[in-house]
């Protein structure tokens, strides 16, 4: 298998340039990246709506930051497609002071917004309605960087891997591993408008600094180190724990002599990168929770002396080893004698975290991740795993089970996302005939199919998804619309695989993370030049959430405020209220009255459309039950 591997890795291989000059196109192994990216696109991808609860709240982020300034996602999330049950509890779920209770991170929303500013001139050619946000220039655009986002983290784990050791063969065979048997399958190619993607490459960037600064102890690298801590805090909070990865580094220079006065200053030039960009956070909480820390999930969310080890290791329903095998893989190498070129210090570090990463995301309250794909929260190790990968490909005799292991994980990888597409979330099903028993998961254990069901769906692996196609109801047919999207795909990815491979590097990393603290910077002053929040407005919001809350809803007293928003002509701030207003109505059984408020929504947007549907297809199913 060893043998096999390096074999296509050499195939691949971009290495011996014979006059040692830089390729004016992509090297074989670049093309191999981008062949691998293009496929799994293809086989995986769709273009993500705006849909369900995290992907309503982190794309309308993005639109609120960059159509309004404000971060008030009341009238954003009207452009979601969601279920119109799924957007009232969204809509009506408030802060004490009114504002909607936001659990959800700014990191990626950042990220996404450079995609949709490029998408935004199309609207100008007519490509969509002036008044549209996430219509489908902006949409494929997030795609595509997506898939960007992915070749980058597939390139960065099989250089690095290299570099350690592995060999081209198994630093090729590694990187795919680590992004086709874990939840990176899924959350960078499917369903990529989550933190995932977002929150692995911080990491990833992070780690880099790192090594960067253990090597070149500057002010420019230890800003880095600052700016890809923040940018990880940004993504996901508690992965701030990997902030301390950079002791390792303190560790060397300490050791190799540099003074504490000199190692001080470049503690803290990075303590001040991480905060001027982690400050972005708390700018948004702000404004969001009138609160600068807190724990927006709430108290109960963890429960920090109760931690599901067992479950969230060893269960068929999201477990983290049978969804991802890749991860035992890992940390037996973890656990072996060091021998990878990187110091023992990384072997202490990545173990360490690991561990606490398992601890955190098995003491949460909903340790299966709710509808997730397999332990997804667990995705930002993946570039620690990488490490125990490098030590285990340092074992010459380990090698060639290793290989082996790493071509297995990646089947593995595309037989549980087919299961996880289709809508088989516990592998029980499939190979103990019974479902796992998970208490307090019965709501996200619902339309599970069954066993017979499950084994059927298994059994057709390999199966063809609907397939990628940026082109659907565009004017082309379905063959022209994706031969097209592959053409559109391999036009934006080899020129990115062409940079990566010329200019990728140290020069590369940095470049990109002071790049991304001038993006905060403009967040950050676009956030204090919005529209400010009025507390009045917000607390007849908070109100008139309450009240749509219940059956029946005690609107009487707000009537004559909502009455005068409503006339204001305002559709930021109106219709929003309408929406709400008109779903409180039909629960009142005034369905006249509720038909009037959602009617000009669903001239507009798509959930007042859905809502409309929603409404009508109850009145027919009251009025035929009334017969």
């Amino acid at each position: 298998m060893e043998k096999w591997v390096e074999k296509v890795a050499e195939t691949l291989s971009a290495e011996g340039s014979r006059d040692g000059r830089v390729r004016r196109w992509p090297g074989r192994r670049a093309v191999g990246w981008v062949l691998v990216t293009v496929g799994l696109a293809l086989v995986m991808g769709r273009v993500q709506p705006m849909r369900g609860w995290d992907q309503t709240f982190y794309l309308g982020q993005t639109s609120s930051l960059v159509e309004d300034g404000d971060l008030d996602l009341r009238n954003d999330a009207l452009f979601s497609t969601a279920d119109p049950t799924i957007l009232l509890r969204l809509l009506s779920e408030v802060e004490p002071h009114g504002a909607l209770r936001n659990a959800f991170s700014i990191g990626p929303s950042l990220v996404w917004a450079t995609a949709y500013l490029v998408a935004l001139p199309l609207r100008a050619l007519g490509w969509e309605r002036p008044a549209v946000r996430w219509g489908w220039a902006e949409r494929v655009a997030l795609h595509l960087l997506s898939l960007g986002l992915a070749l980058a983290l597939i390139w960065g784990l099989d250089r690095w891997l290299g570099r350690l050791g592995a060999g081209p063969g198994l630093a090729f065979a590694g990187a795919l591993a680590l992004v086709m048997g874990t939840p990176l399958l899924v959350y960078a190619f499917r369903q990529y408008a989550t933190s995932h993607l977002p929150s692995t490459l911080a990491v990833t960037g992070l780690i880099g600094a790192a090594l960067l600064v253990g090597r070149r102890p500057t002010a420019l690298s230890a800003f880095a180190c600052g700016v890809a801590l923040g940018l990880v805090f940004l993504c996901r909070w508690q992965d701030v724990l990997k902030g301390a990865v950079l002791l390792v580094p303190a560790w060397t220079l300490w050791r190799e002599g540099h003074s504490a006065r000199r190692l001080a200053a470049l503690g803290a030039v990075a303590g001040g990168a991480a905060l001027a960009v982690a400050s972005l956070q708390l700018h948004v909480w702000g404004l969001e929770r009138q609160a600068l820390f807190s724990l927006p999930q709430g108290t109960g969310f963890m429960r920090w002396t109760e931690p599901e080890f067992g479950r969230f290791l060893f269960s068929g329903f999201s477990g983290l080893l049978p969804w991802s095998p890749v991860f035992a893989v890992g940390i037996v190498g973890l656990l072996l004698p060091w021998r990878c070129r990187l110091g023992r210090g990384w072997q202490v570090a990545a173990l360490a975290l690991l561990l606490v990463d398992v601890y955190v995301n098995a003491a949460v309250s909903d340790w299966w991740a709710g509808e997730g794909y397999g332990a997804r929260r667990m995705s930002s190790d993946v570039p620690l795993v990488a490490i125990g990968l490098a030590n285990l490909a340092a074992w010459r005799r380990l090698r060639g089970p290793l290989a082996a292991a790493l071509v297995a994980c990646c089947g593995w990888g595309l037989f549980t996302s087919n299961l996880y597409v289709r809508g088989v979330r516990d592998l029980n099903l499939v190979f103990a005939g019974r479902a796992s028993v998970v208490p307090g998961a019965e709501r996200d254990q619902d339309g599970q199919p069954p066993v017979a069901k499950a084994r059927e769906i298994a059994r057709t692996f390999p199966v063809r998804h609907r397939g990628l196609n940026f082109f659907r109801g565009r004017g082309l047919s379905r063959g022209w619309g994706r031969t097209a999207t592959g053409a559109v795909l391999l036009l934006f990815l080899l020129p990115v695989a062409w940079g990566l491979e010329r200019w990728g590097g140290a020069r590369l990393v940095q470049g990109l993370l002071v790049a991304a603290f001038g993006l905060v910077l403009a967040a950050h002053l676009r956030l204090a030049t919005g529209p400010e929040p009025e507390a009045a407005e917000r607390r007849l919001w908070g109100s008139l959430a309450v009240a749509s809350r219940e059956v029946p809803p005690e609107l009487g007293p707000l009537e004559p405020e909502i009455e005068q928003i409503l006339a204001s002509g305002e559709a930021r701030l109106a219709d929003p209220y309408r929406y709400l207003w008109g779903f409180a109505r039909w629960r009142e059984g005034r369905r006249v009255e509720a038909r009037k408020l959602v009617e000009p929504l669903a001239e507009i947007y798509p959930a007042g459309g859905r809502l409309m549907d929603f409404l009508e297809g109850r009145r027919r199913k009251a009025d035929g039950e009334g017969r």
